[in-house]
């Protein structure tokens, strides 16, 4: 194992630009993000093995030179193409917009996007690149959390609304056994006067019913 105290040999540091395409190709192969260069075209010209795999490919130069309308359905090619003629057209990016990317197998994935303008050394935009992330795991279980919370709710409102009409019927309840003991004590009453005395409650009330 190599004594890593000693002083390192002195190679020459490689310049950067020497080393583009490696880096790049590096990058494309070990990426665990989809990438892809295209061209004014949005024609695939470059893609990482990771994107290749994620679209059921096993060779990423079977991507190039085709677009998304080759891969995905019309609606989200159709918006992936408005975005990088923008892009191309104005110079600005996009950055992490959520796509739902449906194959034209019916296969549907959920991504967050970025996308750029691809420049020349010159400056000139020649294309775009992008770089998407797959969160369809998370994408799922929120949609799954939505689902729960709207059975928890609705199963909240229908024992809410139990809950009321048991306090109704409770309540009816109530009044019916106060309406019960008032005619009891009313006929027990009644029960209770002898006849001259019915007589006597008969006037009485003759006479509130006219004075009112």
């Amino acid at each position: 194992m190599p004594d890593s105290s000693a002083t390192p040999p002195n190679n020459p540091t490689p310049k950067v630009e020497d080393l583009g395409h490696t880096l790049t190709e590096n990058l494309l192969r070990n990426s665990k993000d989809a990438i892809f260069f295209k061209d004014l075209d949005s024609r695939f010209v470059k893609i990482s093995n990771y994107l290749a795999t994620r679209l059921g490919i096993e060779d990423p130069q079977e991507l190039i030179g085709k677009t998304d309308f080759d891969i995905f359905d019309h609606a989200h090619a159709k918006d992936a193409r408005d975005d990088e003629l923008e892009i191309i057209a104005t110079g600005e990016s996009k950055e992490g917009k959520l796509e739902r990317e449906i194959l034209n197998d019916g296969q549907t994935r959920w991504v967050l996007t970025s996308k750029m303008a691809l420049r020349s050394d010159a400056g000139e935009i020649i294309g775009t690149f992008g770089i998407s992330r797959d969160i369809t795991a998370q994408k799922e279980a929120e949609f799954a959390l939505e689902e729960s919370n709207t059975k928890l709710t609705e199963a909240s409102r229908r024992a809410g609304m139990a809950e009321i009409a048991i306090n109704v019927l409770h309540n009816i309840g109530n009044v019916l056994n106060s309406v019960n003991i008032t005619t009891a004590s009313s006929l027990q009453m009644a029960e209770s006067l002898k006849p001259p005395q019915l007589s006597k409650v008969a006037v009485l009330l003759e006479s509130n019913a006219e004075n009112c």
